[in-house]
């Protein structure tokens, strides 16, 4: 009997259908013997003429492995039927074989997966979360990878934050998933929620909470965890200080860009904006990280500040209103002083008040209230917030 080709099998004892159902499914799933696999199919289907939607699934999801039309179809019916019976994987594995490996189908795929997630499966939940995010839909992929995380799937709820956190008005919200992942042991998130509540990176930073999670995860030696435990001992201002600020040093050495902008941001302002000093936030800018935005930020201000001619200062501020663009606080706060002072563009109190009033938002101090903005190079002394 070729495979495939099932139908009517013998019939079971009724005491033997769960464990010969249970021996079909890992058959036909994890085999490749062509004889085993035929048992599995030989197994399996009186199982689900009996009623078994677990056995009827497996059958339909190894049917939709081949590209035949008639076995498609059989996929298909075993399916759509077991999951009309309210058998939450079928609907979630017909869910994938709507979708194909392209994803072409996303848009009707996900509707079997919502309908499998409010069925209580997990799988469909995560599934429903992934066609939202492979289709660009934001809010579809929150509320899926939303309920996976509900139902405990750890890996949904680090996938939910990574949403969460790429869009300013949630990264409050993302930071509290990975904090609350952290605590259920998805080390992953650990680092995640250290990097969100780090100083400088965003106006969340808050050492009381960054720091133990930091600690944790560098005990694993994760370099930007490291440095953000790092940057929390430096901001404290105690007796680790100096120890931390040359791990910070070393691990800058070794182009960990996280820990060259936290070196550099903790040297005195006697050692004046030297090459060292920007040689670390050139390493902090170039680097595909989350210190990027500032490194490069903390870049173009020096720039700017050492800039003697119009040509020279031109560059710069395009970098600084485009960091702006993107929500870089410290980069809004430092063009309102540009333009209040008027020395390489028109000056424009509106907008340089309307630039303060943004990068006050995004949580730059210094840039809260009147007369407390530069045009020069960003002080280091006091941008830690704990």
């Amino acid at each position: 009997m070729g495979t495939g080709a099932v139908r009517g099998g013998s019939a079971l004892p009724e005491g033997d259908k769960p464990a010969c159902s249970e021996l079909g499914r890992f058959l036909i799933v994890n085999t490749v013997n062509r004889a085993d696999v035929e048992r599995g199919f030989q197994l399996l289907q009186p199982a689900c003429d009996g009623g078994d939607l677990a056995a009827c699934t497996a059958l339909g999801e190894r049917y939709g492995w081949y590209d035949d039309d008639a076995r498609r179809r059989l996929a298909r019916d075993l399916l759509t039927d077991a999951c009309a019976k309210r058998w939450s994987a079928a609907c979630t594995a017909y869910g994938r074989i709507v979708q194909g490996s392209n994803y072409q189908n996303l848009q009707e795929a996900a509707r079997w997966f919502l309908t499998a997630c409010e069925l209580g499966d997990a799988n469909g939940c995560s599934q429903y979360g992934w066609a939202g995010f492979n289709g660009g839909r934001h809010n579809l992929a929150v509320d899926g990878f939303g309920k996976a995380c509900r139902l405990g799937r750890r890996a949904d709820c680090h996938m939910l934050g990574k949403i969460l956190f790429s869009e300013d008005a949630s990264r409050a919200a993302a930071a509290q998933v990975w904090e609350d992942n952290c605590i259920h042991g998805f080390t992953t998130s650990c680092s995640g929620a250290a990097v969100a509540l780090a100083p400088l990176l965003s106006p969340l930073g808050d050492c009381k909470r960054a720091a133990p999670l930091a600690a944790q995860t560098c005990k694993v030696r994760q370099a930007e965890s490291c440095a953000v435990s790092d940057a929390c001992k430096v901001a404290a201002a105690d007796g680790e200080r100096d120890a931390a600020v040359e791990r910070l040093r070393a691990a800058c050495e070794r182009k960990v860009a996280l820990a060259c902008l936290y070196w550099a941001d903790a040297q005195p302002a006697s050692m004046g904006d030297g090459p060292q000093v920007r040689n670390a936030y050139e390493t902090a800018c170039r680097h595909n990280s989350d210190a990027g935005p500032i490194g490069c930020s903390r870049l173009a201000a020096l720039q700017l500040a050492s800039a003697t001619a119009a040509d020279a200062a031109r560059r710069p501020i395009d970098l600084l209103t485009a960091a702006c663009g993107h929500s870089v606080g410290e980069a809004c706060c430092t063009l309102a002083g540009v333009y209040q002072a008027g020395k390489w563009v028109a000056a424009d109190p509106a907008r340089a008040e309307a630039l303060r009033a943004k990068a006050c938002a995004l949580g730059q101090s210094r840039c809260c209230g009147r007369g407390g903005t530069r045009a020069a190079g960003p002080s280091r002394s006091s941008r830690h917030p704990t």
